[in-house]
């Protein structure tokens, strides 16, 4: 396995202002996604919701293992 070499400071800055600057648009597709589900929907609305439910929160956890990542 070939190992990454060591990041700068210089090399994180992008990735914690991408992160920060997808966390607000994503919490609105989460919250609004949830609220949808709550309400009653026909059924086709309902999976799509659902299909962009579940995209968003994988997308969050991604977001997430990156900050974990980038403070180690």
């Amino acid at each position: 396995s070939q190992e990454r070499p060591p990041a700068t400071r210089m090399d994180k800055t992008p990735v914690r202002k991408l992160c920060h600057d997808l966390s607000g648009p994503l919490t609105s597709i989460l919250i609004n996604c949830e609220m949808l589900l709550e309400e009653d929907c026909p059924p086709e609305t309902r999976r799509r919701a659902e299909t962009i439910l579940a995209e968003a929160m994988q997308m969050n956890r991604l977001l997430r293992e990156s900050r974990v990542d980038e403070a180690a």
